[in-house]
């Protein structure tokens, strides 16, 4: 999502349109603490005309079963106004791109 982000989106400080964290949340389900190794599995789950809701779910590496599952929206708005702005058509294919991904 940082490449994502900092290739389509925003560049801190000069774009025009932002992505603002309009929810968070996250589940632990086991667990995880040093040395263990950790995966991340991340797929868009839903995209919105203006926001993109992504699940996020974290496996120890040795493990088949989730350690965690969270889940963020994005919503993207106009640097100055604030207002939801629609989603660029490079935005849209780079993130359909990630929602055919199971997490």
């Amino acid at each position: 999502m940082v490449g994502f982000a900092t290739r389509v989106c925003w560049t801190p400080g000069r774009s025009k349109v932002v992505g603002l964290a309009a929810h968070t949340s996250c589940e632990y389900f086991e667990e995880v603490r040093l040395p263990d190794l950790v995966t991340c599995g991340l797929r868009a789950a839903k995209i919105g005309n203006s926001s993109v809701t992504c699940e996020i779910r974290l496996f120890r590496t040795d493990g088949e079963m989730s350690v965690a599952h969270g889940v963020f929206v994005h919503v993207y708005v106009d640097n100055s106004t604030r207002r939801p702005v629609p989603l660029t058509d490079e935005m849209h294919t780079q993130l359909s791109s990630m929602e055919k991904t199971t997490v």
